[in-house]
């Protein structure tokens, strides 16, 4: 597509109205390409929430489980989705690196 487009710039005899076709759907690649860059962000957002209070005490469950090497570093209030997400991770899969992010986001502190 990039070389029809060079194609058709470099020559002179072509016509005007290949061009702003052609400029048009480059247009309207870049919007879709921007909402979809909008749809990305505001997931992410979503992920930033607090929790519930249901949650919070599954949240706090499961850190009490982790044993006396890592305890709470923050207020629970503070906790976000995607802590209690990285915690579920951990305790379904055994994945150490969820507790390594939670480490240096500043959720979990070794004891």
């Amino acid at each position: 597509m990039f070389n029809k487009i060079f194609q058709l710039f470099s020559k002179p005899d072509n016509k005007q109205n290949e061009k702003d076709i052609i400029l048009e759907k480059l247009d309207k690649l870049e919007k879709q390409q921007q909402q979809l860059l909008d749809t990305h962000s505001k997931e992410e957002s979503k992920e930033n929430y607090t929790l519930s209070p249901k949650q919070l005490e599954y949240a706090l469950s499961i850190i009490n489980t982790l044993g006396n090497n890592l305890k709470l570093n923050i207020s629970p209030e503070t906790l976000t989705v995607k802590d209690l997400n990285r915690l579920v991770a951990y305790q379904k899969y055994k994945n150490k690196g969820a507790l390594i992010n939670l480490e240096k986001k500043g959720v979990l502190k070794k004891c």
